[in-house]
């Protein structure tokens, strides 16, 4: 078995849900650059808790279902240490801040932006450690999730980690849907777990993490983002397709 850890898996997802609202966001003091940035924080620590909701306890427990999902063959070719990946990284993240802090007519707020599967998952291979390594401290990331990679589909994202358990590794995934609610809220609902290619019930994670996780619907924060300059990135319509996923925001006031 693999040395456990001082916290389980099920209170680290709650570790990270509640730092996930007690991470502070600067307002005055800091740039919009750097307000972006701290949503990126954000949105790293919503995606490795979502991956210990899909199953890293269930692994520990049920190691040797390793048989590798087709989807996760297609998409494992990029590495992190290729500068064409790095280069799609990081040109990514800075169109993001560029659309989110660019000066908008209040005539015109709306506007809309896509992301490729491609372009998501050179962005966790190359930033996604490092993001939540730099914020939360050396020892926040679990060294058994070895890769993650999502794939944007007409009806959700499939998103996977490579987990090492023993001397082998296992693919944990799920299909994730997004969800905007009445208050703007974002939340993610995974209605399919699997380990390799076995389907998991949910009330098995839940159980085998003793009641501490709940994968059906995790709160993924607030769908919007003051940019500290008296405005606020809102997000008002997600569309997901194949291989993209396309947004629609609106950029306002603060006080609306």
């Amino acid at each position: 078995m693999i040395p456990s850890r001082s916290d389980s898996s099920g209170r680290f997802f709650i570790l990270c849900i509640r730092v996930w609202y007690s991470l502070p966001v600067p307002r005055s003091k800091r740039s919009s650059v750097d307000l972006v940035h701290a949503y990126f924080v954000h949105a790293a620590i919503a995606l490795i808790a979502i991956v210990f909701v899909l199953g890293v306890v269930v692994i520990v427990k049920l190691s040797g279902l390793d048989n590798t999902p087709r989807w996760w063959m297609e998409l494992d070719t990029q590495r992190a240490d290729d500068a064409g990946v790095i280069e799609r990284a990081e040109r990514i993240e800075n169109a993001i801040t560029t659309q989110l802090t660019a000066v908008r007519s209040q005539d015109e707020p709306r506007w809309n932006a896509k992301i490729s599967d491609e372009q998501a998952n050179a962005w966790i291979m190359v930033r996604l450690r490092d993001t939540i390594e730099t914020h939360m401290g050396a020892d926040a990331w679990d060294d058994r999730v070895e890769r993650m990679l999502m794939r944007f589909e007409e009806d959700g994202i499939t998103i996977g980690a490579r987990v090492r358990h023993n001397s082998a590794t296992s693919i944990v995934s799920a299909r994730v849907t997004l969800e905007l609610d009445e208050q703007g809220d974002l939340w993610a609902d995974a209605r399919s777990i699997r380990i390799g290619t076995t389907g998991i019930p949910s009330w098995v994670v839940s159980l085998l993490g003793g009641g501490d996780l709940l994968p059906d619907r995790v709160h993924l924060g607030p769908g919007a983002l003051e940019l500290g300059d008296g405005r606020m990135a809102r997000l008002i319509a997600i569309r997901m397709r194949d291989q993209w996923v396309d947004v629609a925001v609106e950029t306002i006031p603060v006080t609306q």
